[in-house]
């Protein structure tokens, strides 16, 4: 799923950790991933961060750009927009958007 020619990971020694880069351009509303929480080994889902201005938002299970995505651009989706199974949030926001909400919590779909 890790196809270098559309996606690459940067490691960072913050609070971010790992993220996920856009190799290539994308244009708004070209689909980007699948929805893909449960597979392993590592998916690019996994290392898709939050933010409050996102460039990706999920549509019928697919990641789609929001809007125009360049190379080298971190690819990012709204996790309060998007609650996962298994994962509940809780932590500051580091996205810096206008929009910040500063911190992000967030209850399993499970548990909504």
């Amino acid at each position: 799923m890790f196809n270098p020619e559309n996606f690459y990971i940067v490691v960072q020694p913050n609070a971010k950790a790992s993220s996920l880069f856009a190799a290539r351009a994308y244009a708004p509303g070209e689909a980007i991933y699948p929805f893909d929480y449960w597979s392993a080994p590592l998916t690019p889902m996994h290392v898709t961060n939050h933010s409050c201005d996102a460039n990706g938002v999920f549509v019928d299970e697919m990641l789609i750009a929001a809007r125009a995505i360049a190379p080298h651009q971190e690819i990012t989706f709204n996790y309060l927009k998007h609650p996962l199974p298994a994962s509940p949030w809780d932590f500051e926001c580091l996205c810096g958007a206008a929009n910040c909400v500063g911190r992000v919590r967030v209850k399993t779909s499970a548990e909504l």
